[in-house]
């Protein structure tokens, strides 16, 4: 009788850290939110990239940027998401670290501009 007792004790065990695992996983899904200004700029390659730093699966932790220090003249999208690498650490540090990343498209003009002040 003990035999089956601790077989159905290890049975409820697994199934409650597997629940909890799986509802782990479902509540840190990914995210993305992204702001366009100029519609022709959506497919470039974003001209600045940035982390930012969340924790508890991303609940704590807020930060403004001046994308005006990377773009003077406008930026023409600006989006937030995560990629392989904060997925990753949000996974390795159980959500306790949950960076996102910041991607700043500039507008064409501020492209040119910065084109010639480097030359």
């Amino acid at each position: 009788m003990k035999a089956q007792q601790r077989i159905a004790h290890a049975a409820r065990t697994t199934f409650a850290t597997l629940a909890l695992l799986v509802t782990a996983t479902s509540t840190a899904g990914c995210y993305k939110a992204t702001f366009v200004e100029d519609p022709r700029l959506a497919k470039q390659e974003p001209t600045h990239e940035e982390w930012a730093d969340h924790y508890a699966f991303g609940l704590i932790g807020d930060k403004d940027y001046d994308v005006n220090k990377w773009c003077p003249e406008g930026a023409g999208v600006v989006k937030t998401g995560g990629n392989v690498g904060t997925t990753a650490l949000t996974v390795v540090t159980i959500g306790i670290y949950a960076p996102r990343k910041v991607y700043v498209t500039c507008d064409s003009k501020t492209i040119a501009s910065n084109k010639q002040v480097t030359q």
